[in-house]
């Protein structure tokens, strides 16, 4: 079962998107998605590397948004309408 590491203590150049399991992206996004009432999919890309301690992933929304839309593909989170 993946598990969602703490990296605050990383410095920032370690604070890549690459280095971070898919599984743990997954669950981030999940923990964030379960935590909300309603979230828009580019607020969870902002608050999705808060989870792991990581701050200096604000750059990288189109491959978080990738993430997303597998999570939503794979029906690991359920998206209700549009906005």
């Amino acid at each position: 079962m993946p598990v969602i590491r703490d990296r605050s203590a990383l410095p920032p150049t370690s604070e890549k998107l690459q280095y971070i399991a898919p599984e743990e992206i997954d669950l981030a996004i999940q923990k964030v998605v379960e935590e909300a009432i309603a979230i828009q999919p580019k607020l969870l890309c902002h608050l999705s590397p808060g989870y792991s301690g990581l701050q200096g992933l604000r750059g990288y929304e189109r491959e978080l948004s990738g993430a997303i839309e597998l999570s939503v593909s794979q029906q690991v989170i359920i998206k209700d309408g549009d906005f």
